[in-house]
C-alpha cells in the first residue's frame, strides 16, 4: 500500500480546523444559556468566561480567514 506522506497530514489537518472554533463556540453558547436560567449562579464569572470563549472564536476565525486570503492576495499581485 503506497504512503500518502504529507498529503495525508494536510487532509487530517483540514478536518480538525473547524473543531477549534466550534469547541470554543459551544463553551460560549452554553455559558450564555446558563445565564438565561431562572436563577443563574456565579453570573459574573459565567459572563467573563463566555465572552473570553466568544473572543477566541472571533480571533480564531479571523486568523483562519487571513491565512486563506493572504496567499491568494500575494499571488495576485506580483509586483508593487
Amino acid at each position: 500500500m503506497p504512503r500518502l506522506g504529507a498529503a495525508s497530514n494536510a487532509i487530517a489537518l483540514a478536518g480538525c480546523i473547524p473543531m477549534v472554533p466550534g469547541a470554543f463556540f459551544s463553551q460560549a453558547l452554553l455559558g450564555f444559556l446558563a445565564l438565561s436560567s431562572p436563577e443563574p449562579q456565579h453570573t459574573d464569572v459565567t459572563i467573563v468566561l463566555s465572552i473570553q470563549a466568544m473572543l477566541r472564536v472571533v480571533f480564531t476565525l479571523g486568523a483562519i480567514g487571513a491565512e486563506l486570503a493572504i496567499p491568494s492576495h500575494i499571488a495576485c499581485h506580483d509586483g508593487f
